[in-house]
């Protein structure tokens, strides 16, 4: 392993033992947890058998980015946004009853008011309820989607409102993005593309906006991502995972993978990745307890899954 990256792994509280271990199995591992108990982050490292290149053309693939046991239903959006995108997806069968009660300040689904109005507006003891709200969730996905490609992270600043509290979810990205102040210049300017798109293009960036349904072993998270594959010339590749939205528990999530070639072996890689989450004031211990080790039995899975998609 290349001794900076070593060093970094020591930093963040892995032993000598542990990375070692890297070179046969992933190690993944809690770095921080807030007292607060709301900002949680991941980090995992593992050695795979392919180069830099060979794994970022296996996660440029439909649901490369997203190959997870977790994932129920996955897809990718056009630029701009079709209806055909988002055909397959269904919403979890126990948010259906969620939005059939909810009200503003009083909803068990991360929504707007536009979206409690809208849903509100359903007969829920017709026989097509399902249908509708089905519909018009993929509808409400569209116009999202729609929103942040020509506007970006204007988008985000309009509140949910499922809470006595109205939340905005860009807040607590602009928090998670913090974090990643200390980067180097690979990462600072991807953490700007981040914070600036649309505007604007930054060579190597290639921009993903994808949508999933996640199971972390409590009610499924519908969720939207804005995904970026950045390749600079001659630096080490790296991916952001920005989460847009999340219909639970995730108030903001911000996830970064690079890729560094091992310097003995060209064809093979270590893959580093770290996961930044600021889960909802009301999400309590317990739920935290389960989606902790949910998120690392995914994140060692995911691992798992793409060794065997690279190797």
């Amino acid at each position: 392993m290349p001794s900076e990256l070593a060093d970094a792994a020591r930093k963040r509280g892995v032993s000598s033992d542990e990375i070692a271990e890297v070179e046969q199995e992933p190690v993944v591992w809690v770095v921080e947890q807030e007292s607060s108990a709301r900002r949680l982050t991941v980090a995992g490292l593992v050695k795979l058998s392919a180069s830099p290149g060979a794994i970022l053309k296996d996660l440029r693939r439909r649901n490369g980015l997203l190959r997870s046991d977790a994932i129920r239903q996955a897809g990718l959006f056009s630029v701009p946004p079709l209806p055909t995108d988002v055909a397959e997806y269904r919403l979890p069968e126990g948010d259906v009853e969620a939005l059939s009660e909810c009200e503003v300040g009083d909803c068990k689904i991360r929504l707007r008011a536009l979206g409690v109005e809208a849903f509100g507006k359903i007969d829920w003891s017709a026989p097509d309820a399902r249908e509708r709200a089905d519909a018009l969730a993929r509808e409400r996905l569209l116009d999202f989607v729609r929103s942040y490609q020509e506007s970006g992270h204007e988008a985000l600043k309009a509140p949910f409102v499922d809470k006595k509290e109205p939340q905005t979810p860009g807040e607590g990205f602009y928090a998670l993005l913090r974090h990643m102040q200390e980067a180097n210049e690979v990462a600072k300017t991807l953490r700007a593309h981040l914070r600036d798109y649309p505007r604007g293009a930054v060579d190597g960036a290639e921009d993903l906006i994808l949508w999933n349904v996640r199971d972390y072993g409590y009610p499924p998270v519908t969720g939207l991502v804005h995904a970026v594959i950045y390749e600079p010339p001659g630096s080490v590749p790296m991916v952001a995972l920005k989460n847009l939205y999340s219909s639970h528990y995730f108030h903001a999530r911000l996830q970064i993978i690079f890729l560094i070639a091992d310097p003995e072996d060209p064809e093979r890689t270590y893959l580093g990745y770290t996961d930044r989450m600021l889960f909802e004031e009301d999400v309590g211990s317990l739920k935290r307890r389960i989606l902790q080790a949910g998120v690392l039995k995914d994140v060692s899975r995911r691992f798992e899954l793409l060794r065997k998609a690279v190797e």
